[in-house]
């Protein structure tokens, strides 16, 4: 029962969300909610029982067996603690936004170094290794989107006509261009090919399980 009760409040929640294709409803915002608010209730929950509880109950076993890192650990603790309660009044809260700071900056520099490690570099160390011809046109289109984004910055620069050579123009603002919607084009279709994929799956269990109950 439990299980038919799960499958029938996602195909609510899916079709509630497919209700924004006829335009900005209550239905939309009540799934978009209850998205955010259950995603960012699960990532609470996680980070309190994974993180912060084994964290305080080990706290006064390591001041014991290692003082140097317990008393490292409370160093954070405490700032931490003290620029959340420094938020709750007007006076110090420029003072609290500075752990909001650090967090974001944290967050931003893990997310630019796993970037660069991760998708960037690997690409550029195996650009080289396949066949020239389509080495040269992975080069090539490169050039030409770099070019529009250049054209682009120019333009929004002096608020007018770029004054660049014709063929920058045609590169940067054509060929570019035309590249750029093409690549951004092949990403959708396949987002909304990833959806109707996991859209049917999941109406498909839906009605076999329906059937087997009926069955």
């Amino acid at each position: 029962m439990s299980d038919l009760i799960g499958l029938a409040l996602g195909l609510l929640l899916t079709l509630f969300v497919f209700s924004y294709v006829l335009g900005d409803n209550w239905l939309y915002r009540l799934a978009v909610h209850l998205l955010v608010g259950v995603s960012a209730g699960y990532a609470a929950v996680v980070v309190t029982f994974d993180l912060l509880v084994p964290l305080f109950l080990n706290w006064p076993r390591m001041l014991v067996t290692a003082p140097l890192q317990g008393g490292l650990l409370t160093v954070p603790v405490v700032l931490g603690l003290a620029f959340v309660l420094a938020r709750a009044t007007p006076r110090t809260a420029r003072v609290g936004n500075l752990a909001l700071a650090v967090l974001v900056g944290i967050g931003a520099a893990v997310a630019l170094v796993g970037a660069l490690v991760g998708t960037l570099l690997p690409q550029l160390l195996s650009a080289g290794s396949g066949s020239p011809v389509v080495t040269f046109i992975s080069v090539l289109i490169t050039i030409c989107v770099l070019f529009y984004f250049h054209h682009q910055l120019q333009a929004v620069a002096v608020n007018t006509a770029v004054s660049a050579p014709r063929w920058q123009q045609l590169i940067g603002g054509t060929i570019g261009r035309a590249l750029l919607m093409m690549t951004l084009g092949a990403v959708f279709a396949s987002l909304i090919n990833t959806s109707l994929t996991v859209l049917t799956a999941h109406l498909a269990s839906f009605t076999q399980f329906v059937v087997s109950l009926l069955a």
